[in-house]
């Protein structure tokens, strides 16, 4: 077969791969999983098909995880409620991104972000220690915030791109709160807010990274 064939493969294959980017690029590794996407078949294009087929089972099984995905949103607009049922999940995942426009002024923030238990009390996530906590610039800070000319006592001001993960551990069953920018950014910034339950932390971009170098080695 031609070169040109085989460069095309392996470039799908990559463009796949890279999708999984998208969701988690503000993510970093907690802990080494033992996880291997890499499958070897009867000649090199049975693995590429085979690593892929793994590859986009677990891009799929990410993007079902994801429970609400907010619009683009901008410094000017009134806060988004949002609430989403989280019976029987493992963890809890919020992200934010900078809507493809760099991060200049995304001063993305959570009002009153809070959870509640089986037994009905409600705990904010301010009073909890996330077990990630990644920003796009600075640190998380958990301090009254305002969005769109409503005060929120219990703030998580985690600028885009941020990544913050919570141990559920199946003991709650719904989240809620409020999403946009913070009076901070002076009516300027445009960002994205993600909530997923996906049961691990959803980074495999180390993963990922090794089934190319062993695709490219073979």
């Amino acid at each position: 077969m031609s070169f040109l064939f085989w460069r095309n493969v392996g470039q799908q294959l990559q463009l796949n791969i890279c999708i999984i980017f998208v969701f988690c690029s503000c993510c970093q590794r907690v802990v080494a999983e033992d996880i291997d996407l890499y499958q070897r078949g009867s000649d090199w294009l049975g693995t590429v098909e085979l690593s892929q087929i793994n590859v986009s089972s677990k891009i799929a099984d990410i993007n079902a995880a994801v429970v609400f995905r907010s619009s683009v949103m901008h410094g000017d607009e009134d806060a988004q409620h949002v609430t989403i049922d989280v019976r029987d999940a493992m963890r809890l995942w919020l992200f934010t991104g900078d809507a493809g426009d760099g991060i200049g002024a995304d001063h993305s923030v959570w009002g009153d972000a809070r959870i509640k238990t089986v037994d009905g009390e409600w705990i904010y996530l301010d009073s909890l220690k996330p077990i990630l906590s990644k920003v796009g610039y600075g640190q998380l800070k958990t301090e009254p915030v305002e969005i769109g000319g409503r005060g929120f006592e219990h703030g998580l001001s985690a600028h885009a791109k941020s990544c913050l993960g919570y141990v559920l551990d199946g003991g709650y069953t719904e989240f809620e709160g409020w999403v946009g920018l913070n009076e901070t950014a002076e009516k300027r910034g445009s960002v994205t807010f993600v909530c997923s339950t996906y049961p691990e932390n959803p980074d495999y971009r180390y993963v990922v990274d090794s089934v190319w170098e062993k695709l490219k080695e073979d």
